[in-house]
């Protein structure tokens, strides 16, 4: 939206929220959920919501990217991509057809560390759905002209990739900071290591890591925890994955100093990504860090970076900063463009703004706002039984107990300015960080 409807927009939410009238106890009620361990290592979260004749399901699989053997980059993509092609003696369009039948809602996705499949079916379509999933998930059969369809159709993807600054970018500052690990690979693979992923690579990569041992089923509304184990049960009991050792490439020493990584490609315009490797999801840390990055460049319009870097010097056509963190890895990014001549200009004042935060910190006001405004945003973010799903699926990921709902808010309001400031000292490590700019290289004059 217009920076000034955003404004009022957020200055009407946040005098909400100080009034007390968007009140956080209804996301805690909507999200207290059951958590039962099973057979076989995997664990079943059930939150029942018999409001809407509905169920939301997502498995989790500890079968990302992270569990490829060297030089294979995408098979985990390629598998995941594949198991709907062909299973249980049906083909990809009889699969394509049941699922449009039972509402489309069946697919499987990889990403670095998981591989999720999900499905949304009215509560009549469970059973019929349940075992959908368990035949792409348990029983596919990999034919070799779709693995040859799916190579064509990601080479083509990547393909099309190389068009996109922003994406040519986050692959240059992945590779510098992360090195050859999963971190510095793109989960869908390379046009180098595509092609050499094998019928053989992918029945085997489906052997080792599809199981029920780390296994997570999460079943969101209509639906009781004795009718979710049950499915769960009848469906996937005695699957077994043969495991393997997966590989871990040692990470790169950190840069000493900002190391600048240029892409040069005949565009108009910069685009920009400085960051280093900062903390995990489970860093006691990440709180004051997530209050933190909301002033710096994660408040939209309202941020220090947008407000600096656009409002006043009409430098950049969007900036934002975050923090990616997960349960073992994590890093914070600055992210921008701007005109190939103005991109040195834009890379100084963001690092004038995170020298700002370091340096002088921030005012109770704009602390209490900060706060206010995450704690808000966070109890009203439920709207769906897919959302819902999402967060119950993550805190289990990351080892949090099903209270964690109720803890986040007040972890959030405890952060203190004091905090605030030392995440940014500790977790913004500019003399540990990588620079990567696409654009033209002649105009932009970078001066790094």
């Amino acid at each position: 939206m217009p920076a000034t409807r955003e404004r009022l927009f957020r200055a009407f939410f946040l005098a909400l929220l100080l009034a007390g009238l968007l009140a956080p106890g209804a996301s805690r009620a909507a999200l207290r959920y059951d958590r039962e361990e099973l057979p076989g290592g995997a664990v079943l979260l059930v939150k029942e919501s018999p409001e809407l004749p509905m169920v939301n399901v997502q498995i989790s699989l500890d079968a990302g990217s992270r569990r490829e053997p060297p030089g294979k980059a995408g098979l985990a993509q390629m598998t995941a991509s594949l198991l709907a092609r062909g299973a249980a003696g049906k083909n990809a369009l009889e699969i394509a057809k049941l699922n449009d039948a039972l509402g489309g809602g069946a697919g499987v996705s990889a990403g670095r560390d998981h591989v999720t499949a999900s499905l949304k079916v009215l509560t009549r379509d469970l059973e019929e759905g349940a075992g959908l999933l368990a035949d792409i998930l348990r029983r596919p059969a990999f034919p070799p002209d779709e693995i040859e369809k799916t190579r064509s159709q990601t080479l083509g993807s990547l393909r099309k990739q190389q068009d996109r600054p922003g994406y040519l970018a986050g692959l240059a500052f992945r590779r510098e900071l992360y090195g050859n690990t999963a971190e510095g690979r793109q989960v869908e693979g390379s046009p180098e290591t595509v092609p050499l992923i094998r019928r053989e690579d992918i029945q085997a990569f489906h052997r080792n890591w599809y199981g029920m041992k780390g296994a997570i089923f999460v079943f969101v509304g209509d639906i009781t925890l004795q009718r979710a184990r049950d499915i769960v049960l009848q469906h996937f009991q005695g699957w077994e994955a043969k495991g393997g050792e997966a590989p871990s490439p040692p990470l790169p020493p950190a840069p000493k100093g900002l190391k600048a990584v240029k892409v040069d490609r005949p565009l108009t315009q910069a685009t920009v990504v400085l960051g280093n490797r900062s903390l995990t999801r489970k860093n006691p840390d990440f709180y004051a860090a997530r209050v933190m990055n909301y002033i710096l460049g994660g408040g939209g319009f309202e941020s220090w970076l947008m407000n600096n870097l656009r409002e006043q010097k009409g430098l950049v056509y969007g900036v934002y900063s975050m923090f990616e963190s997960d349960a073992d890895s994590g890093l914070w990014r600055l992210v921008l463009q701007t005109k190939n001549e103005s991109a040195n200009q834009a890379i100084d004042e963001s690092l004038v703004e995170v020298r700002r935060m370091q340096e002088s910190g921030i005012s109770e006001q704009q602390l209490e706002e900060a706060k206010a405004f995450i704690t808000g945003s966070f109890a009203t973010q439920f709207s769906s039984s897919g959302r819902i799903a999402d967060f119950i699926l993550s805190v289990e990921r990351l080892g949090f107990d099903p209270g964690y709902a109720d803890r986040y808010p007040q972890l959030i309001r405890a952060v203190t300015r004091e905090q605030v400031q030392e995440a940014a000292r500790k977790h913004i490590k500019l003399d540990e960080a990588v620079l990567a700019v696409v654009g033209n290289m002649a105009e932009a004059k970078l001066k790094r």
